[in-house]
């Protein structure tokens, strides 16, 4: 533009000829424009001649406006924020433990004091304490004592109970509220069988008595029992029924062994092992006549000169045909030079038969001299 036309350097347009006597308006970026004019060719001298501060946009590592520009680079690059934590801030203690010889000091004086006086500041730090008088009054407590005490102050006791002191078993306790005794009951002993009176005892806590359990006698034989002190059945065995005696007067045909007298109707069969009868060993007795050997082997009886240290178990047994048979057993005690329990079914031998009895399958260390009889019966 030339002539009189008036132009800003914020608003020239892009394209413009300027001619050097186009006057313009000069003022700082952010204050009033100046209402002097100037020709450019005046502009151009007063800022050569004269060292006017440039005017426009700063550039490179500057931003703002001239004549007051800001430093916004650094070689072109943006300063980075600083990663260094100012430490003297508090709010930035975020772990560890501040050592007490950071903590200043207060005017309290180190120490121990007794019913103490203190003062706290805002922060909770004791400012001052000095040691306190401990009440109104001051000193111990005096006079009687109420409530669960007994007796006055300063010493006082705790109130009896009424509990006798000492030892108790087997009590029951009356506790109040307080937790304290006030009643001691006398129990009754659970291990005294006197103190048991209601109630049945199970058969399982009943001792056993030593005898086999079973059924004892029949038709033809009656139990022999055994009782103790108590009454219960220690001992128990079958006796053969004997018929009365029979008048030979009013016999007609043959008698028969059945109706003799048992003195004469009755046979020992004797087995005799001398020393200690070995493992297994055997001693038979071929029968001349047929026999009868009683259920339970009543009637037969041991004899041993040393005593077995061990239950020692005899077997009597029939051979007949080839065949052997089981009748009962002797099982010799330790109780006494005789002692014997007898038990087994029995049975008949025919003339031809035998009757074996065999000593235990392992030798007894003290068993010997020992004789065994059966009584048997004619048939």
């Amino acid at each position: 533009m030339s002539g009189s036309g008036i132009n800003t350097v914020d608003d020239a347009p892009a394209a413009i000829d300027p001619h050097p006597d186009d006057e313009v308006l000069a003022w700082q970026h952010g204050q009033s424009p100046s209402t002097r004019k100037m020709t450019l060719m005046q502009v151009v001298s007063v800022g050569l001649a004269g060292g006017a501060p440039p005017l426009g946009p700063a550039g490179g590592d500057l931003g703002g406006f001239y004549p007051d520009p800001q430093v916004t680079k650094i070689n072109g690059l943006a300063p980075a924020p600083s990663a260094t934590t100012d430490t003297t801030n508090a709010t930035n203690i975020t772990t560890g433990t501040l050592a007490a010889t950071r903590l200043p000091n207060t005017s309290v004086l180190a120490g121990s004091y007794t019913n103490t006086d203190l003062t706290v500041d805002a922060k909770g730090r004791i400012t001052s304490a000095s040691n306190g008088t401990g009440g109104s009054t001051g000193g111990a407590p005096t006079g009687p004592a109420g409530g669960d005490l007994a007796g006055s102050y300063p010493n006082p006791t705790l109130k009896t109970t009424g509990v006798a002191a000492g030892s108790h078993t087997n009590v029951g306790l009356t506790v109040d509220t307080k937790g304290r005794i006030t009643a001691v009951n006398s129990g009754v002993d659970a291990t005294d069988a006197g103190n048991i009176t209601t109630g049945t005892l199970p058969p399982a806590r009943l001792p056993v008595s030593g005898v086999t359990a079973g059924t004892y006698g029949d038709a033809s034989n009656v139990p022999r029992l055994t009782m103790d002190a108590t009454g219960r059945v220690t001992g128990a065995s079958v006796v053969a029924l004997s018929a009365p005696p029979v008048s030979f007067t009013a016999v007609t045909g043959t008698a028969t062994y059945a109706q003799l007298p048992p003195s004469v109707q009755q046979v020992p069969m004797p087995f005799v092992f001398g020393g200690k009868p070995g493992a297994g060993a055997i001693a038979n007795v071929p029968m001349g006549f047929g026999v009868t050997i009683p259920a339970s082997l009543v009637g037969s009886k041991v004899y041993d000169s040393t005593k077995t240290t061990a239950d020692a178990v005899f077997t009597l047994s029939k051979i007949s045909g080839g065949s052997t048979t089981a009748l009962g057993t002797l099982t010799v005690t330790s109780a006494s030079n005789t002692s014997v329990t007898l038990a087994g079914a029995g049975g008949t031998l025919a003339a031809g038969d035998v009757l074996q009895m065999t000593a235990p399958a392992v030798q007894d260390a003290t068993l010997s001299d020992i004789g065994l009889t059966i009584l048997a019966a004619r048939t």
